[in-house]
């Protein structure tokens, strides 16, 4: 039946045409389509934009007939039909074609059906599995936009994701959460030694997440305890974290579990992580295309290092490009790496990297030797030595971006991306 309707203006306003359009929609419910289809096939069939505006559900759609959907409220001229909390709209810009009604109506009531199939399926208020869907890079713009409504987080607005290991908890305790600093805080680093632990795995839309208790909708809920000294506390992993931004009395951090790692969203554009949590921090980037920001704070945290706990991708340029692309038989034939491992395999071996690495953040002998706690004449003999593994030296510009480069590879070929 769908392939007997290609344009809806062809169509006559007879009987046999109305039964056509019953049979269209008819066809997409027997097949179970999804939302999306829906809207998309709608609008190819209408040839013109339609949408679904269920702001109190979260959901403010609009499908074009090139197939691209959005989030856009109903224009001024759209034809509206309500059903319950929803408006569903046809907006034609020019002269109403006779079938516009039943197409409406139809579209309407196949609409209803779709979207409480799509909200019931989803987490609650409060379900970690909320943040993991906001990045989720199988998820459609519904799903995504429903779970940041539950997060309390406007679809429309901007945001930045970072994605955080917790260092090892102490005996007795749980991972910390990763905590926002105060604006003006440590400068992030650069590139380094890749952190410990997989690369983040990318959340499907059907990924499972432990029950957790759940935070008032669109409100604050708990923040980690406070151990008394200017630490915050634990920070359950199977429970959505909401913090208030310590540099906006009206931003908030939302944090939950991602795979294994901590994922944050930021609303605060001027948030900062703590200084000592390895943390990859991605652009800004508006809510509903979360996932993007997330791929990037996803590889600047493999760029992390003791020396340079922080990496912001908008700090990465390029390199964030090239990084992106590299393939690990690349990494394996690089010379420059192989030297590396050659260094890591000596006695001392992880003290020189720890060195290199700082120097490569600071471009500096006396900076590398206080960040690693070392006398500088000792770093400097150690230098030599490394200049003599790898076979160039440090003391220029083409050198120090070098030794910069091959220290980036190595970090991405110890922590292979994973992707689901």
């Amino acid at each position: 039946m769908k392939g007997l309707l290609l344009r809806l203006s062809s169509l006559d306003a007879d009987a046999e045409s109305a039964v056509r359009v019953i049979g269209f929609f008819d066809a997409l419910m027997t097949d179970r389509a999804e939302l999306t289809t829906l809207l998309r096939s709608t609008a190819a069939l209408a040839e013109c934009p339609v949408g679904i505006d269920a702001p109190a559900r979260g959901l403010v759609l609009r499908a074009n007939p090139t197939g691209t959907i959005d989030l856009a409220e109903p224009p001024p001229n759209a034809d509206l039909r309500e059903h319950n909390d929803t408006r569903f709209w046809l907006a034609r810009p020019t002269t109403p074609l006779p079938l516009d009604e039943m197409v409406l109506e139809r579209f309407a009531l196949a609409g209803s059906i779709l979207l409480d199939r799509t909200l019931n399926n989803l987490p609650a208020v409060g379900d970690p599995a909320l943040v993991e869907l906001v990045i989720s890079t199988t998820a459609g713009i519904p799903e995504r936009s429903r779970a940041l409504h539950l997060l309390g987080i406007t679809p429309t607005s901007t945001l930045r994701v970072a994605v955080s290991t917790p260092p090892p908890p102490t005996p007795g305790t749980s991972a910390p959460a990763s905590r926002p600093a105060a604006a003006g805080g440590p400068a992030p680093g650069s590139t380094a030694e890749s952190h410990s632990g997989p690369a983040p795995r990318s959340p499907a839309a059907g990924d499972s997440a432990p029950t957790a208790r759940p935070a008032a909708e669109g409100g604050s809920g708990h923040a980690p305890r406070s151990t008394g000294a200017g630490e915050p506390g634990p920070a359950p992993r199977s429970t959505v974290v909401v913090q208030a931004a310590p540099s906006s009395t009206t931003s908030r951090v939302i944090s939950g579990p991602g795979g294994s790692h901590l994922v944050s969203l930021w609303t605060d554009p001027d948030a900062r992580p703590a200084a000592d949590v390895r943390t990859g921090v991605g652009p800004i980037v508006p809510a509903i295309r979360a996932a993007d920001s997330w791929r990037d704070a996803c590889t600047a945290l493999r760029l992390t290092s003791p020396e340079a706990p922080v990496v912001r991708a908008d700090d990465l340029g390029g390199l964030l490009v090239v990084v992106e692309r590299l393939r690990p038989e690349d990494i394996a034939a690089s010379p420059d790496v192989a030297a590396l491992d050659r260094i890591a395999a000596e006695p001392g071996g992880a003290d020189l990297l720890a060195i290199l690495r700082a120097y490569s953040v600071t471009d500096s002998v006396r900076k590398a030797a206080a960040l690693v706690f070392r006398h500088h004449s000792t770093v400097a003999y150690r230098l030599e030595h490394a200049e003599s593994v790898l076979g160039f030296p440090f003391s220029n510009a083409g050198g120090r971006f070098r030794l910069h480069l091959a220290l980036t590879m190595r970090a991405l070929g110890s922590t292979p991306w994973q992707d689901s």
